[in-house]
């Protein structure tokens, strides 16, 4: 029974060059992403841009959102890094209005379009928690807050949306199934 257990082994693998705590909250990011990935399936172009209502989220629109949640809190908040425009009008930065409740549609592109604009920001954002203590207090508008509730709050936000987002797919599949009627 040993080595069966190692066959379908499910564990988290913490990146070097950080914290520990930064490096295991980073490794269940990864974790997260990789699990509502495989429950999202492959949406096509046009599921990724469907909305359930007028100016509601999409299954592309979640995407940049996360991306440019993390871009937000790692890179500029943690890091201190000025806001990149070309990247902000990419993942949409000033049209998504998630507070409001606004959510324009976005590019109809592929998913691998989206996943390879999230990668480029989770390689560049990333790179500024190395070298930072879990501990590290940022001062924000409001509140002090550590590097390491910054990491939880990106991981907490990417798995809440992910699951929106393969919940739209399903609605989509649905919706779709429906309106094509029973087969003939």
């Amino acid at each position: 029974m040993g080595n069966l257990a190692l066959v379908n082994l499910l564990d988290l693998h913490p990146p070097e060059g950080f914290d520990p705590e930064i490096a295991i909250l980073l490794a269940g990011l990864v974790d997260s992403q990789r699990e509502w990935l495989e429950n999202l399936g492959k949406p096509s172009a046009e599921a990724m841009v469907w909305t359930e209502r007028p100016g509601g989220p999409s299954i592309g629109s979640q995407i940049l959102h996360m991306a440019d949640c993390e871009l937000f809190w790692f890179e500029q908040f943690v890091g201190g890094q000025p806001p990149d425009a070309d990247l902000e009008t990419r993942l949409m930065t000033y049209q998504i209005k998630v507070e409001k409740g606004q959510w324009p549609e976005p590019p109809k592109k592929p998913l691998k379009w989206y996943l390879e604009l999230h990668a480029e920001v989770a390689t560049r954002s990333r790179q500024w928690l190395q070298g930072v203590a879990a501990t590290h207090i940022i001062q924000g508008r409001t509140k002090s807050i550590t590097a390491r509730w910054v990491v939880s709050h990106v991981m907490q936000h990417d798995s809440y949306h992910g699951g929106q987002a393969v919940l739209l797919h399903e609605n989509y599949k649905r919706l779709r199934k429906a309106a094509s009627g029973p087969p003939s």
